[in-house]
């Protein structure tokens, strides 16, 4: 027998599928923008964007972005990742292997925020090399 649902159930259990189809609505309009880029071409693209969808430039590349990277992870790995995480894994500077950890753990179940996912990439990212102390090169004489 299950229990009986609350109102905030049915509220949580709507938030969820809205959250999904919120990471697959990103990668699809991505793919979208992609189509159309390639069939406008880079120069009349940004203007059709502006027509259509008064959207920065900045939110289409990170659409684009997200369509990318993504394209061949499968759809349901990405139902538990919310937005803001999905933009921050596309990133160039995310290496794949934080990509790949962060989707583990959202496909067991484990909540992945921004907080985790830069906590990932920082352990994940070799610090800056700093140039050594003193003057390396040969003096000219």
């Amino acid at each position: 027998m299950t229990a009986p649902t609350t109102p905030l159930d049915e509220t949580v259990g709507a938030i969820r599928l809205l959250s999904r189809q919120t990471a697959t609505g990103i990668l699809l309009i991505g793919t979208h923008l992609l189509a159309a880029r390639s069939v406008l071409g880079r120069g009349r693209f940004p203007k059709w964007v502006q027509e259509q969808f008064a959207w920065s430039l900045r939110d289409v590349a990170r659409f684009i972005l997200v369509a990318r990277t993504f394209a061949a992870v499968p759809k349901a790995a990405l139902d538990r990742v919310p937005a803001d995480v999905l933009y921050l894994l596309a990133e160039r500077s995310t290496p794949p292997g934080v990509r790949h950890a962060c989707l583990e753990l959202a496909s067991a179940g484990q909540s992945v925020n921004v907080a985790l996912a830069r906590s990932l990439r920082a352990r994940a990212t070799p610090p800056p090399r700093t140039p050594p102390a003193g003057n390396t090169r040969p003096s000219a004489a």
